[in-house]
């Protein structure tokens, strides 16, 4: 738990640069706990520091050397020390330039109070954080962010690797929290920082500006690792702790209260109770001072407890004592500390034994049963640290020797169990026997006073108990038939280090150490670990059955091993001698691996037992087994083995083998550092490297000598293989040396890269006209692998014309000249240059080869367009296919020469066109082109008539595509048409079918221009007029005009077109119906009335269809809307729902609807419009060329 760092001083006037270092021996140091170094007329010293894994600088002075032996001593202040470590720091910031730094130093040179240097670390700190802001402003150019005083906040957070620094701008309040819980934040004027914390967590900044207004960032900190390699969640034991001490007070050799403030202090466990761990600390003060804090120091004055277990203590929710909350040391879970103070241990009163109870809160939910650490012993250090009036032989900040206690707990401890249910008593017993006792202390301490040797030879282990009643008064028998044992337990993994047969046990002080007027007897340890006192025959009553046999060793037993007074500590100390005495570094090192390891501390437990006389009764206080209360255990803490150890024990240092070859330069050769638990560690502030002497075979030698990197040159001529040894030497701060070898390995020298690699080109394919492009060169090495030297490329000489190459990747192009003859080989030359210097040549071949054009034969099909069309010669190319017959793609391109085609001038033409291949080639192709005069063409138009009705004047029904053509019919039906291409005469049909209502009649027309002749028909849809009333049938509803409508005839079985058949009065109700014609698009007129009821008073419904319906006078109204036409439908017949109804009569009827397609909306339905889509083509054009 404990680690003796010596620490170099530095002199206060840091400007000088030569140092004479000077060490007083190591008995002066170990005896007054200084350091003294001579520097030219100033004498510096300072307290060599114990620190629990670290270092910290104790008081620090300077000595004015006087004439005589007369010394001034002026006492460095804690505003010095703090400017010091502050210096350093500023000058480790690694975002900081040297100027800045100086600038920061200054500031802190300068500084006059604590406030001014936590401000000026904080700008030190934040300093790139502000570089960041102040581009930001720049880019922004806001004067909101220029400006302190107005504009909303600006908030900024930047996490270095030990600090989360928060800058803001224009914010008047500044809170954070890291997971929920508030963060206390240094600093001022827009930039405050904390320590980031091994947790880890989301941080949460809110700033508010003037306005009220408030700004969150929410930002993730991730866990660091601390000082000493813990880090969060990290599994496996932790053979140190991190918290940094002065040192560790001198013990009392005999225990007497003039030597030392405490008598004894222990922590052990008492209980576990779901959630809640308790621990019970137990003291004995002979002084009510030496607890004052210290604000240089953090500890001093405090209780601290630390754990080694990563699973545990990173669980651990809160830990109080009589309900004082103790603290987490630097955001470390594995260190926590409380003020030493009455109200926490009782320290302001002497004289008599204390306990106080320190309870231990495990995280909501959290056990030991459900962190799975139920069978694992959880390993515990605790101890009181000296406050500054601690007595002045001591000094603040130091581990209380008579304090240290290194215990454990499980949940499953099989002995203290079996204590805890064993035999009643008044002298280990429990509260329920004497409220006046409590529970005995077990500490493990190897041989730390027994001089400056390092070479250890015991291993104590002292057992603390406070009788409350006599032994020999074990109960209300007071029979004197019994007789005490002890019992420790040692861990196995220890016996092969210790001799078994050589075991001691004595009455000692608190330190183990044996007291003046007691001899030590001896024990001895059975193979499973097991020491017994009643393996010494003085100290059992086995196998006596005499009361005189009886009282003889129980007398001597209190005489020499427990000689006690009721109600004051008695000290028994087992003492386990080594084989062999081994360095005590060297002892933690080997007891280190075994702890890693097993992942577990080196455990000891010890109790109490009593045995009664043979052939007694066995009643009430001759009762024999383990004394209830009895039981302690402790933990061997290697850290303790290292108190005394010089640096150079405690550190081993190697250096990292270099492999370099002759006549190269061997870069940072790194030393490697590793302490007593093989963690690879940093050198220490202080120490200093330096070379003894330049080996052979090696120049430019130089060594920094605060880090230990070596750089050194090897000679070209250097044997391969051979191993220079560059001797250093490393001289640690407190003076001790350590030497190493760094060990550079000369590799064969390197071959010239021409000789070791072979550049190679693959021959490139080009074709005439192109321009050829190769790979880039490929590398063999001398055992043919592939390899990539770095290289440079440059043309050959005598390099044919045009060709060049990439001086980085070595690419050749060649633009190979047209008519170049297929086969023809180009050879480029090129010329290598590795990184050595040393070239290469060497040739990329280009080979042509024939190309597209030369392969294929293009055809070409006539283009034919009329008059005044456009020319596209562009798909006039037969696809082209390859041997395998695939199609080859090649693009075509019209490169007739302007006004070599005149396509408004009858006539055969010649065309031009460019084909392109797939590998660039061309080549021009012929086309035939054809332009040819315009065709006489003519159009239609159909065209509705009432019979016996002149045909009106403007029915055009032929139009000529040329002007000057003749008309001519054949006269049909009546009607004819005449030269102008409109119908004449009236319709006239004699053989109507019975119920024809219209016909189309077909006109034949014959048209003539030149020599050009059409013929067509024209459709003339001819509608039937029976009565002559002007109504065509079609729309009549009284065909004959009898006065009976169509329908009424139909019901009744009369001829509606025979006016003299006409039906009798119609006794039921019949609905006629008259089909009607309407155009889409266009409102239906108003006199289409398409259904009439034969009784008067009917009412008429119909259900709306295609946008039409029946009104209740029967006529039909609407928009006719139809959506899904048909390609090429024209009309098509809708029926619409019709319901008549009089009186109790109901009729339904379907009334069909004609609905002729417009298209363009012209009018003119398409079944008679020559051009339905009104795009200037005709119909009949459109379908003679294919369009729509």
């Amino acid at each position: 738990m404990y680690r003796d760092k010596a620490v170099l001083l530095r002199n206060k006037n840091k400007e000088k640069d030569e140092r004479e270092n000077m060490y007083f021996n190591r008995q002066n140091m170990k005896q007054t706990g200084w350091r003294m170094i001579k520097k030219g007329k100033k004498i510096l010293f300072g307290c060599s520091l114990v620190a629990m894994f670290g270092v910290v600088t104790a008081s620090v002075g300077t000595v004015d050397a006087l004439e005589g032996d007369s010394l001034r001593i002026v006492e460095k202040t804690e505003i010095d020390v703090r400017k010091e470590k502050l210096t350093d720091e500023i000058r480790s910031l690694s975002h900081l330039n040297d100027n800045e730094k100086q600038e920061f130093v200054t500031q802190a040179s300068n500084a006059q109070s604590k406030d001014e240097l936590n401000a000026i670390q904080s700008d030190a700190r934040a300093a790139n954080v502000r570089k960041k802001l102040a581009d930001y402003a720049d880019r922004n150019a806001t004067s909101a962010f220029r400006n302190a005083d107005e504009g909303p906040a600006v908030l900024n957070v930047d996490i270095t690797d030990s600090t989360v620094t928060i800058l803001t701008q224009n914010a008047v309040k500044v809170t954070a929290t890291l997971n929920g819980e508030p963060v206390v934040l240094s600093g001022s004027n827009g930039s405050y920082s904390f320590e980031r914390s091994v947790r880890g967590g989301q941080l949460v900044v809110k700033v508010v500006d003037k306005n009220g207004v408030e700004k969150t960032q929410t930002t993730t900190v991730e866990p660091i690792t601390v000082q000493g390699g813990i880090s969060a969640n990290r599994p496996g034991i932790d053979v140190t702790n991190d918290f940094d001490l002065a040192g560790i007070t001198s013990p009392a050799r005999n225990g007497l209260p003039s030597e030392t403030n405490v008598l004894y202090a222990g922590t052990e466990f008492e209980s576990i109770v779901g959630n809640k761990i308790t621990l019970n600390s137990t003291s004995w003060t002979q002084l009510a001072t030496g607890w004052k804090k210290d604000a240089t120091f953090p500890l001093s004055g405090h209780y601290v407890l630390a754990f080694q277990n990563p699973l545990f203590y990173e669980n651990i929710d809160s830990i109080s004592v009589n309900g004082q909350q103790f603290k987490m040391y630097n955001g470390n879970p594995s260190t926590w500390h409380v003020e030493l103070l009455t109200k926490t241990f009782n320290t302001g009163h002497i004289g008599t034994k204390y306990e106080n109870k320190i309870i231990i809160n495990l995280k909501s939910g959290k056990s030991l049963a459900n962190l799975g650490l139920s069978n694992t012993p959880i390993s515990y250090s605790a101890g009181w640290v000296t406050g500054k009036d601690y007595k002045k032989s001591e000094g603040p900040n130091k581990l209380v020797a008579e304090s240290i206690d290194n215990s454990w707990f499980s949940t499953n401890n099989r002995h203290l169990n079996a204590s805890d249910n064993g035999v009643r008593n008044n002298f280990t017993g429990t509260k329920r026997d004497a409220a006046s006792n409590v529970p005995p202390i077990l500490k493990v301490l190897p041989d730390l006073y027994s001089g400056d040797s390092n070479t250890v030879s015991t291993i104590k282990v002292v057992y603390l108990i406070t009788p409350s009643g006599d032994y020999g008064l074990l109960g209300p028998a007071n029979t004197y038939q019994t007789l005490p044992y002890l019992v420790q337990q040692v861990p196995t993994d220890l016996l092969p280090f210790l001799s078994k047969g050589d075991v001691k046990i004595y009455r000692s002080n608190a330190s183990g150490n044996l007291l003046n007027n007691f001899s030590k007897y001896n024990l001895s340890i059975g193979n499973d670990g097991i020491v017994d006192t009643r393996s010494n025959s003085q100290f059992t009553i086995a196998g006596k059955s005499r009361q005189a046999d009886v009282d003889k060793v129980r007398n001597f037993f209190r005489k020499n091993l427990f000689n006690y007074t009721l109600g004051q500590p008695l000290y028994i100390t087992t003492e386990y001698r080594l084989k062999n005495s081994k360095n005590a570094v060297e002892l933690a090192k080997e007891l280190n691996k075994i702890i890693v390891a097993n992942n577990g501390t080196l455990n000891f437990e010890g109790w109490m037992g009593r045995e009664t006389r043979e052939g007694v009764n066995q009643n009430g206080g001759n009762q024999p087994g383990i004394l209830r209360g009895s039981y302690a255990n402790a933990f061997l803490d290697t850290n303790l083995l290292t108190l005394n150890a010089p640096d150079k024990q405690t550190y081993d240092v190697t250096y990292y083998d270099s492999t370099v070859k002759a006549g190269d330069t061997a870069q940072a050769i790194v030393p490697k550092l590793t302490d007593i638990s093989t963690r690879q560690v940093e050198v220490p502030p202080g120490s200093r490297f330096a070379i003894s002497r330049n080996p052979e075979h090696l120049s430019n030698v130089r060594i920094d000598e605060k880090t230990g990197v070596i750089t050194a040159t090897v000679s070209e001529n250097a044997p391969a293989g051979t191993e220079i040894l560059v001797p250093v030497t490393l001289t640690y701060p407190d003076g001790t040396r350590a030497t190493v070898n760094a060990k550079i390995i000369v590799e064969a020298s390197k071959p010239k890269d021409a000789e070791t690699y072979e550049p190679t080109y693959t021959d490139t394919k080009g074709k005439a006209g192109r321009t050829a492009t190769t790979n880039a060169p490929t590398f063999k090495d001398r055992e043919n692998n592939a390899a990539t030297p770095k290289v440079t490329y440059k043309l050959g000489d005598n390099a044919p014309a045009g060709a060049s190459v990439d001086g980085t990747t070595g690419v050749v192009t060649y633009p190979i000249p047209e008519n170049t003859a297929v086969g023809t080989e180009v050879n480029v030359p090129v010329v290598v240059t590795y990184e050595d210097g040393t070239t290469d040549n060497t040739t990329a071949k280009i080979i042509v080869e024939a190309t597209d054009a030369d392969k294929y034969t293009p055809e070409a099909t006539p283009e034919v367009i009329k008059k005044g069309g456009t020319v596209d010669l562009t798909d006039n190319i037969r696809p082209i296919t390859d041997a395998s017959g695939n199609p080859v793609p090649v693009t075509v391109k019209d490169v007739t020469p302007a006004g070599t085609i005149d396509p408004n001038t009858p006539g055969d033409y010649t065309g031009k066109v460019e084909v392109t291949y797939p590998d660039g080639s061309k080549e021009t192709v012929d086309v035939p082109v054809k332009v040819t005069p315009d065709e006489l063409t003519v159009a239609t138009t159909p065209v509705t008539v009432r019979e016996k009705a002149p045909v009106p004047t403007d029915k055009k029904v032929v139009t000529p595509s040329k002007e000057g053509s003749t008309i001519e019919s054949t006269p049909t039906n009546g009607m004819s048409v005449d030269g102008n291409g409109n119908l004449t005469g009236t319709p006239d049909i004699k053989d109507w079918g019975k119920d024809e209502e219209e016909r189309v009649v077909k006109i034949p027309v014959t048209v003539k221009n030149g020599g050009e002749v059409k013929t067509v028909e024209v459709p003339v849809t001819v509608q039937r007029d029976t009565d002559g009333d002007g109504i065509p049938d079609v729309t009549d509803p009284d065909d004959d005009n009898d006065g009976f409508t169509d329908e009424e005839e139909k019901a009744k079985g009369t001829d509606p077109k025979d006016p003299n058949s006409k039906p009798s009065t119609p006794d039921t109700l019949t609905v006629a119906t008259t089909p009607v014609t309407v155009r889409e698009k266009a409102p239906v007129p108003t006199d289409k009335k398409v259904v009439t009821p034969s009784k008067e008073g009917s009412t008429i419904e119909s259900t709306p269809t295609n946008g039409m319906s029946v009104d209740g006078n029967g006529n039909l109204t609407g928009t006719p809307d139809i959506k899904d036409w048909g390609k090429d439908e024209e009309e098509r017949v809708v029926k619409i729902p019709v319901t008549v109804k009089n009186g109790g009569e109901v009729k339904t009827v379907e009334v069909p609807v004609t609905v002729q397609r417009d298209t363009d909306g012209d009018g003119i339905p398409d079944v008679t419009d020559p051009d339905d889509d009104n795009d200037g083509f005709t119909d009949e054009e459109e379908k003679a060329k294919g369009t729509d």
